[in-house]
């Protein structure tokens, strides 16, 4: 980025500027030099560190972390019967599938901890059959988002019934 910036201005220097352009430009960049003493690095450091920590506090509060999202599930579908109970617990599975698909990602110890897709049907995050729907698609994102379209699919199927 920088060299490009670099050639455009030697560009902009060398082939727009008159003559006297040129000398000015050359006198402010002295002059620029000159002040750039007077800036401490450990100024200009704080503000490179500030943004370094703001992007990756982005980062982290952008992640879904998935409590309130549980705790809505186990209030919004309703009923204490056998099938209620195994949706609750199939979304709130596909809830933590789709963090630890992010997390994998992100964290080198969660990357350790399940290094391959199978260690996910281990765990007991997938079934066999959703890992083998999951590895007939062709990105990466699709396999990401993966937990959050099967709750998608399970709330449209669900919708018209009186569980939720």
């Amino acid at each position: 980025m920088c060299i490009l910036a670099f050639a455009v201005v030697q560009c902009f220097y060398w082939f727009l500027m008159t003559e006297n352009q040129q000398r000015f430009f050359e006198y402010a960049a002295i002059h620029l030099n000159v002040l750039l003493v007077h800036i401490p690095l450990t100024f200009m450091l704080g503000f490179f560190v500030t943004i370094v920590v703001d992007r990756w506090r982005s980062v982290f509060t952008n992640i879904g972390f998935i409590e309130n999202v549980a705790l809505s599930v186990g209030t919004l579908v309703a009923g204490t019967d056998h099938a209620a109970k195994v949706l609750r617990c199939t979304i709130i599975r596909y809830l933590v599938l789709s963090q630890v698909l992010v997390l994998r990602d992100i964290s080198m110890r969660v990357r350790r901890r399940f290094p391959f897709m199978e260690s996910l049907v281990t765990e007991g995050f997938l079934y066999r059959d959703e890992l083998e729907k999951m590895f007939k698609c062709e990105t990466m994102y699709y396999i990401i988002s993966t937990g959050c379209r099967l709750i998608g699919r399970i709330n449209l199927k669900k919708r018209y019934q009186p569980l939720i």
